[in-house]
């Protein structure tokens, strides 16, 4: 039998199918509805389980009552506060949820007693309902006058007039060319409808461990009058035009659209995927669920907060505005023809042509980034070694037989930016809206892990209601674990912590380089007494590159996929390693000229770029002053190139001091001409 938050999760999963199947409560649907309802699922399993812990700290109440309790008792609490949840959240499911409880050989109980499972189950999920009852979700429609559950109570109001999807797009209709519009379609039965914005008040929505909902809130999207704007549609309609059997695989498999999971429960899908996989104990479960739970929760408050607050325009929109009277390659709804701009649409099914929301910035990508993040952590790997084989034809397309085409992912840093670059494939999102979203996935999944590590550490404060008894539990000092330590070598004579190694293995986000690090002497050479400046690629900036393509200006790339082993392993990381130490203040306003094996590594410092990548975060345009770092061509002698250029871009996002140096965090793996031709 599935550990129990297993058996919970797929209880909750299906639930949510068989609703989206039948057509009931659409309203609550949506991306931040179903990560909202397992962030309440797993928040009552780690509470009814933390009261049976000696260390964990309760999130909303502190039950005190016999720790060290046997696995069976656990199971019961944990059961009965899961019903209770499942029961509150999607209350027309609660016979098969009674069903769920039976099956694990439990039944309902009413008790409040702590002495008994039944009793610590319904106190935690007492405590847990109440205070998501009251956190701007409005989830029992008291915020609004009609009384609709989840209804919008912040007066939103499109910018737009809605469109047809079927039809072209006459001149005036868009009113708003930077804005979201609403679209009209016809669902599987013909009816038309009429698209309206799913959760603009979820800003409003308490989070779990940020400090507000805006708090990693990106820089504004591309301007309406910028070169950016119309780059980033051109960008779009080549990726549109030139779809490979495989990217429309990838752009299906993770629609995650009505009538589905959607991202919340891909993820937690995948979850279940690593217990089964890694043998979990009940204990680990409950921690793995309740961290993943609230990223995905979190992630959607961030996520919706720059949605609302930027209100900005989707593909759909900017391509047939700007692009009226212009002969494109684009899907017709059936093939990729020469059309006119004024009826372009994404490749997407036409029940659901475009998400219900505004486009920046990317759910997917963060939803995907924010989940990934918490994985690695509790699993101590980036590890995953999942994939997923298709079976017939792809939604878009019924009539292209699409099987055996294989998506596999090593890592999950590798899925979760598959998941953001299949939104540009299905035409959905732009490529800055989907980098957005990675980075602000990442900031929070890293967040909400601390937050709920601290609550099982018992390093969190206990909460003001206890139950049980008139004390809470004692809570003991946390002891540090050995797991996550640098790997470094014992002769060097900083603290591991500190060197240019040990920052790399801190900050969680660069597993691949440090495994190729590894393999090759790269790793050796940072031991040495010598100091150097490591521009340093993100695992996502990893995961673009292994599968052929590149960051570069302009949007997606493709080029030689990374050399792996040998020879030319070793001169791809030696291009990102400088020996000596380059610290931002010697980089002087205007250029700067930094030999790097065999190239020169120019620092343009630039105020105003307006190529698509070249944004930075604006808490790193204020650490960096705006670094670009191009790829330039070595000159003999005589003057005259040593190779050919390469014309990558990369953005520095970040950078830190190491005791041996310095790092550079960049978005992009630098392809030194010699390794992309191994």
């Amino acid at each position: 039998m599935d550990t129990v938050p297993v058996a919970w999760t797929n209880a909750t999963l299906e639930a949510i199918r068989r609703l989206g199947r039948a057509g009931k409560e659409q309203a609550r649907l949506g991306p931040p509805h179903v990560a909202r309802s397992f962030a309440v699922l797993h928040t009552c399993v780690y509470d009814a389980w933390a009261a049976y812990d000696q260390v964990a700290v309760g999130t909303s109440v502190q039950i005190t009552c016999q720790p060290g309790s046997g696995e069976s008792v656990k199971q019961r609490a944990i059961s009965q506060a899961a019903y209770r949840a499942l029961t509150d959240q999607f209350p027309t499911e609660a016979e098969s949820f009674k069903t769920t409880l039976k099956v694990l050989g439990f039944t309902v109980s009413s008790s409040r007693d702590a002495s008994t499972p039944e009793g610590v189950g319904n106190l935690a999920a007492d405590a847990v309902i109440k205070h998501f009852r009251d956190d701007g979700a409005n989830q029992a429609g008291d915020l609004t006058s009609g009384g609709a559950i989840y209804a919008d109570y912040t007066g939103y109001a499109a910018a737009n007039p809605p469109i047809d999807i079927e039809k072209t797009t006459r001149f005036g209709q868009i009113s708003n060319p930077d804005h979201w519009q609403p679209l009209i379609f016809r669902d599987g039965a013909g009816t038309e409808r009429t698209q309206s914005f799913l959760c603009p008040h979820w800003h409003k929505v308490r989070p779990f461990a940020l400090a507000s909902a805006s708090q990693f809130r990106p820089p504004p999207p591309q301007e309406l009058t910028s070169q950016g704007f119309i780059d980033q549609a051109k960008h779009l309609i080549s990726i549109q035009e030139h779809l490979s059997l495989e990217q429309k695989v990838v752009s299906d498999y993770w629609s995650d659209g009505p009538k589905s999971v959607l991202p919340p429960g891909h993820w937690e899908e995948f979850g279940c995927f690593v217990s089964e996989r890694d043998n979990h104990t009940l204990d680990q479960d409950v921690k793995m669920f309740f961290a993943l739970s609230n990223a995905l929760h979190d992630a959607a408050i961030a996520t919706w907060d720059a949605k609302r607050h930027y209100d900005y325009v989707r593909p759909v929109t900017a391509i047939r505005s700007s692009f009226r009277g212009v002969t494109l390659k684009g899907w017709n709804g059936s093939q990729i023809t020469d059309l006119p701009g004024q009826t372009w649409r994404p490749f997407q099914t036409p029940t659901s042509p475009t998400p219900p929301f505004a486009e920046y910035t990317s759910g997917h990508s963060a939803f995907s980034t924010a989940s990934a993040e918490v994985l690695k952590r509790f699993t101590g790997s980036d590890v995953f070694n999942h994939s997923h084989t298709q079976v017939g034809p792809i939604r878009v397309e019924p009539n292209i037989d699409a099987s055996g085409v294989r998506l596999a992912w090593d890592t999950f840093s590798e899925a979760a930016a598959q998941a953001g670059r299949s939104r540009l494939y299905g035409g959905i999102h732009f490529y800055e809206g989907n980098l957005s979203g990675i980075t602000l996935g990442q900031k929070v999944g890293a967040q909400v892990w601390e937050r709920a590590r601290s609550y099982w550490e018992g390093r969190a404060p206990a909460p003001a209601h206890d139950a049980g008894s008139a004390e809470s539990n004692p809570i003991p000092a946390s002891t540090s674990s050995e797991k996550g330590k640098p790997m470094v070598c014992s002769s060097c004579s900083a603290d591991p912590r500190d060197t240019i190694v040990g920052k790399l293995q801190a900050a969680g986000n660069f597993t691949s380089l440090l495994a190729d690090m590894a393999r090759t002497a790269l790793w050796a050479k940072l031991q040495s007494d010598r100091a150097y400046t490591l521009f340093a690629p993100t695992d996502y900036a990893y995961a673009y590159a292994k599968e052929g393509y590149h960051l570069a200006a302009g949007g997606l790339q493709e080029v030689s996929p990374l050399p792996r082993e040998g020879e030319a392993l070793l001169q791809l990381l030696y291009s990102h390693l400088v020996p000596k130490k380059v610290p931002p203040s010697e980089v002087h306003k205007g250029r700067e000229d930094i030999a790097l094996d065999g190239m020169v590594l120019s620092f343009d410092l630039e105020g105003d770029i307006t190529s698509l990548l070249s944004r930075e975060p604006a808490a790193v345009r204020r650490l960096t002053d705006m670094f670009m770092v191009n790829l330039g061509p070595a000159h003999k002698p005589d003057g005259s190139a040593a190779h050919s250029a390469a014309e990558y871009d990369a953005n520095v996002t970040a950078v830190i001091e190491a005791s041996d140096g310095i790092i550079y965090v960049i978005d992009a793996v630098l392809l030194h001409p010699h390794s992309a031709n191994s």
